[in-house]
């Protein structure tokens, strides 16, 4: 078995063994880190859903690029009318609820909101469905300011990239979904 560090086990020490809320759990990670480095945290979240129905799956990763002490950015994943609150309330970016089709996306009052990214990993049956792709977003001093679509195929239940020209008219089908959304293609 692996031994850990005496750093590590010090910091251990002045952690209790107990659920934290965020407000108790940020102080307490500032204070008892140790590394020259900004470290990982893991954090384990309990969202009262039963993952074997497909329409309460949780799906999705995000990457922090600054750690703490930095400006807070909030993604909403959301359906419906909690698209709009979220957009209200000050979301930065905020996708749509698994819709299983791509859907419009752009910007609307300063946040980048999509309305369906589609599978991603799935058996899909219908043409429709099998379209996918991955959403890249360029943030500048905390605010969407570039997106960028990579259209790909789901094939035997993986996502594959396309070839250029089907690439090409891929993005432009996916540039049209915006028509009827009410939403910018550009900041602003």
């Amino acid at each position: 078995m692996r031994k850990s560090g005496k750093k590590f086990a010090a910091a251990r020490q002045q952690v209790p063994p107990r659920p934290h809320t965020i407000e108790d759990a940020v102080p307490l990670m500032q204070k008892v880190k140790f590394a020259k480095f900004d470290e990982t945290v893991e954090l384990a979240m309990r969202l009262g859903v039963d993952p074997k129905h497909a329409d309460q799956m949780v799906r999705g990763t995000v990457v922090l690029p600054h750690g703490l002490g930095r400006t807070k950015r909030v993604l909403a994943i959301a359906g419906g009318e909690k698209q709009k609150e979220a957009q209200e309330a000050g979301a930065d970016v905020v996708v749509g609820s698994h819709a299983h089709i791509l859907l419009g996306g752009g910007y609307l009052r300063g946040a980048y909101v999509h309305y369906g990214l589609g599978n991603f990993v799935f058996s899909a049956s219908r043409d429709a469905t099998r379209a996918t792709g991955v959403l890249n977003l360029t943030l500048t001093d905390g605010v969407v300011s570039a997106s960028t679509w990579t259209p790909a195929r789901i094939t035997d239940s993986i996502p594959q990239p396309l070839d250029p020209d089907s690439a090409a008219a891929a993005s432009a089908q996916w540039e049209s979904l915006r028509d009827c959304t009410g939403l910018s293609p550009v900041p602003g």
